[in-house]
């Protein structure tokens, strides 16, 4: 028994003398505590974003398609291609969006800001302020007839004007199959070409066809989308009683004579 005792001692003794020795050995209770983990850094970009350029210097606004009940368009220049296309509110124009469309001036949000631009392509920084005193500036110059074409056939009709723009506006089958594709002729745009012009739509009721080209309006030549639209304008603000189109079906000339109402 004085030996079970004895050697148990032993196991007893070699236990805490081995852990004494071992904590000894590490030092853990008078080594300095070792050094915290360096955290890791995100590299920094010293380089800055640029700042966006003026809204002025990249498009220009080119027209202006003014309706006070809504739907209005602005046509906009793109500068570095000179392509033009048409915008209605809510649209986004590059990195810029369109906020309000107004007789003579698109109020665009862009670079956290609201600016304006208006037919002189002139901007401000601008609340979103709208004024019921707004009058419209588009101007355009007397036209210059060039080579004109005398019509082999003339067709005539009476036109309620402000009835038939409200229709077209509404006609949402109209503007989503109507194409208008330029007709070039020797290197410029000499008028539009109409395709898929639906047959029970004002415009044909009113004469065009599918493959007409329309090459001018009152005697000048829609050579641009922003001319046309002018040309509508003008007609609108001018109180014009006659409207005619000069159109090519299949290489003949014909007229269309309108004779407006409001």
């Amino acid at each position: 028994m004085r030996w079970a005792k004895f050697i148990f001692l032993l196991v007893v003794l070699n236990t805490v003398f081995g852990r004494e020795s071992i904590i000894l050995k590490r030092n853990i209770f008078t080594a300095p505590l070792p050094p915290p983990p360096t955290p890791k850094t995100e590299p920094t970009n010293i380089l800055k974003p640029l700042p966006l350029p003026s809204l002025e210097t990249i498009i220009e606004i080119t027209g202006i398609i003014y309706f006070p009940q809504g739907n209005s368009f602005a046509i906009i220049k793109d500068k570095k291609t000179n392509n033009e296309n048409i915008y209605k509110e809510e649209e986004k124009v590059g990195e810029s969006k369109i906020i309000k469309i107004l007789k003579d001036k698109v109020i665009f949000e862009y670079d956290g800001k609201n600016i304006s631009l208006n037919l002189e392509n002139k901007s401000t920084n601008t609340p979103l302020v709208i004024s019921k005193e707004e009058t419209s500036k588009v101007v355009i110059s007397s036209p210059k007839v060039e080579n004109p074409i005398f019509p082999e056939e003339v067709v005539s009709m009476n036109v309620d004007f402000n009835k038939t723009i409200n229709s077209l506006i509404n006609d949402q089958k109209l503007i989503e199959n109507l194409n208008l594709l330029p007709n070039v002729k020797e290197g410029r745009v000499e008028g539009f070409k109409i395709s898929n012009l639906p047959e029970n739509s004002l415009p044909y009721q009113y004469g065009l066809r599918n493959g007409d080209i329309i090459r001018r309006v009152n005697g000048i030549l829609i050579d641009s989308v922003a001319t046309g639209l002018k040309v509508y304008t003008q007609i609108k603000n001018s109180n014009t009683d006659i409207v005619t189109i000069e159109v090519l079906r299949e290489n003949r000339p014909i007229l269309l004579t309108y004779r407006l109402s409001r």
